[in-house]
């Protein structure tokens, strides 16, 4: 990966990477606001959108699966 090069190091950031945002959709989609408030999750809470919306995008090829 060309953001994370070393991957036996720790990467620590205050904000979410570009990587990890752009896999949290709009709340302003009607689906996704549908789902925001079933789960009844904080819109402002990125950990817990990412947690629900991060398995695929179609902005990044890649799989992700979160710990």
């Amino acid at each position: 990966m060309i953001d994370f090069p070393d991957i036996n190091k720790v990467y620590i950031s205050e904000e979410l990477w570009p990587f990890l945002a752009s896999r949290i959709p709009r709340p302003a989609q009607p689906v996704v606001l549908l789902e925001i408030r079933r789960r009844n999750i904080d819109v402002d809470n990125e950990v817990s959108l990412l947690n629900v919306f991060d398995k695929r995008t179609i902005t990044n090829p890649f799989l992700l699966e979160l710990a």
